[in-house]
C-alpha cells in the first residue's frame, strides 16, 4: 500500500522516502500502474467539535460548516463529536488517482502515534517516587486531559498539531516565519499553558528548551510523526455517497440481524416458559389424581362398611321393617339418625336428624351416602334448625304409574 500525507497541494510527502516531496499534480507518475489500495492522509481544510445527538449529527454538520464539503466523525462524548473537513474537490481528485483510494484525516494519525509515546525518562521508580513524594495522586476522573503539541518539520514551513486528551484542537501548517512566534499563537489561541511539544527535530526542540517550552524528541520512525498511526485510523477515513450507503445499508442489517435475533431469542424464552408452564401443570394434574384417587377408594369401602353394619343391626332389631325403611336405615351414617319415615300419594319423605356431638357432617356427605340407595338416590334434600339441632328432610314424588296417562 502506497502511503501520502497531503499537506497542501502544493506539497506531497510521499511515506517511505525521506524527503521526498512533491505537489498533487506529480502524485500520478509517482502511482504508474498501482493497482492495490493507495492511502492518503490529508490535512483537514477545518478540524472542530459538534454538540449534537446521534441522530441530529448529519443535519448539524451541513449548518455548522456551510459549503460543498465531507465529513468525517468521531465521538468525544455522548453529545460531542470530533469532526474533520474537507473540500469534495480534493477528494474527488484523490480518488480519481487510483481504484481503492481511501483518504484518513492526519490529525487523527498523528494522535494515534502520539497516544503510543512514552517519555525517554519516564520509569516506574521515578512515578512511584513522585507519587511518594507529592503524597496523593488525583484520580482520573479528576485530572486534566493533557496537552500535547506536535510540530512536525517541513523544510522551512511547519505543520503544528494541539491536542488536548483525545480531542485535536487545531492544525495549523505555518509558510515560513518564527518556529516559537507561530507556537506562541496557536497556545494562545487555545488557551494551553504547558503542554508537552513534541517533534523529531533536534534543532527545533533544542530551541524550544532554551525559549522555556517543555520541548521534547519523538524517537518515532517516519519523517512525520503521524506516519506510523496511518493505517491505526482508517475507520475515519472520508466517504463518498456510496460508500455512506453501503454503510448505513450494513447498519441497517445488522440491525435487522440484531432484532431478529432478540425476537427469536424472545420466542425461544416464551416457548420454553409455555413448554414449563405445561409441564408444571400435567404434573399436578397427575399429583392431583393421584391424591383424588386414594380417597375416592376410602369413601367407596366407607359407604360399604356402613351398609353392612347398619343392615346387620336392621335385621337384628326388627324382621318386619318396610323396604324403604331398610334401606334408608342401612345408607345412613352413623353421624345421623332416622326419626321417621312416611310414603304417601305426595310421595316418599323421611326425616333425619344430626346426632349430639357427631363429627363434622354436610348435605354432601348425606347425598353421597345416598347414592347407592334405590329409593332416596335421587331425593331432595332440605335442612331444617331448631337451635342446634340440624334436621334433614328428605323428599321424593311417587312414581308414575305403569300405562297411566301424562
Amino acid at each position: 500500500m502506497q502511503k501520502f500525507i497531503v499537506i497542501t497541494p502544493q506539497l506531497v510527502h510521499s511515506v517511505g522516502k525521506p524527503g521526498a516531496y512533491c505537489t498533487l499534480d506529480e502524485v500520478p507518475a509517482l502511482l504508474g500502474k498501482q493497482r492495490g489500495p493507495v492511502l492518503f492522509a490529508i490535512v483537514p481544510q477545518t478540524v472542530g467539535r459538534v454538540l449534537a445527538t446521534e441522530r441530529t449529527i448529519d443535519t448539524a454538520m451541513p449548518g455548522q460548516f456551510p459549503g460543498p464539503n465531507s465529513f468525517s466523525i468521531e465521538p468525544l462524548e455522548s453529545t460531542v463529536y470530533q469532526v474533520y473537513v474537507a473540500p469534495d474537490e480534493l477528494l474527488n481528485r484523490l480518488r480519481a488517482m487510483a481504484r481503492d483510494v481511501r483518504v484518513v484525516p492526519y490529525p487523527a494519525a498523528v494522535r494515534a502515534t502520539v497516544a503510543t509515546h512514552r517519555r525517554p525518562q519516564e520509569s516506574r521508580l521515578l512515578e512511584r517516587t513522585r507519587v511518594f513524594l507529592a503524597g496523593a495522586v488525583a484520580p482520573e476522573s479528576v485530572r486534566a486531559p493533557q496537552d500535547r503539541v506536535v510540530v512536525d518539520r517541513l523544510g522551512d514551513d511547519y505543520l503544528i498539531t494541539a491536542l488536548r486528551g483525545r480531542e485535536i484542537l487545531v492544525v495549523r501548517f505555518a509558510q515560513g516565519g518564527d518556529p516559537v512566534t507561530e507556537l506562541q499563537r496557536s497556545l494562545a489561541a487555545n488557551r494551553m499553558s504547558d503542554p508537552v511539544i513534541l517533534t523529531k527535530d533536534q534543532a527545533l526542540a533544542l530551541e524550544l528548551k532554551s525559549q522555556g517550552f517543555n520541548a521534547e524528541v519523538a524517537e518515532l520512525p517516519g519523517e512525520l510523526i503521524g506516519e506510523s498511526g496511518l493505517e491505526k485510523v482508517l475507520s475515519l477515513r472520508f466517504l463518498n455517497e456510496m460508500e455512506v450507503a453501503q454503510q448505513r445499508a450494513v447498519e441497517g442489517r445488522r440491525r435487522a440481524a440484531s432484532f431478529l435475533g432478540v425476537s427469536l431469542l424472545l420466542a425461544a424464552v416464551a416457548g420454553g416458559a409455555h413448554f414449563y408452564l405445561q409441564n408444571l401443570q400435567a404434573r399436578a394434574f397427575a399429583e392431583n389424581e393421584a391424591l383424588v384417587a386414594p380417597r375416592a377408594a376410602r369413601l367407596s369401602r366407607l359407604i360399604s362398611l356402613y351398609q353392612e353394619r347398619y343392615a346387620t343391626l336392621a335385621k337384628r332389631e326388627s324382621l318386619q321393617i318396610r323396604e324403604e325403611l331398610y334401606d334408608l336405615s342401612i345408607s345412613l351414617p352413623p353421624q345421623v339418625a332416622l326419626l321417621s319415615v312416611q310414603k304417601d300419594s305426595l310421595g316418599l319423605s323421611a326425616v333425619v336428624e344430626r346426632r349430639p356431638g357427631a363429627a363434622p357432617f354436610s348435605r354432601d356427605d348425606l347425598r353421597s351416602a345416598l347414592a347407592a340407595s334405590p329409593f332416596f338416590a335421587d331425593a331432595k334434600i332440605r335442612e331444617e334448625y331448631e337451635g342446634h339441632v340440624v334436621r334433614y328432610l328428605l323428599s321424593k314424588p311417587p312414581a308414575p304409574r305403569v300405562g297411566a296417562l301424562p
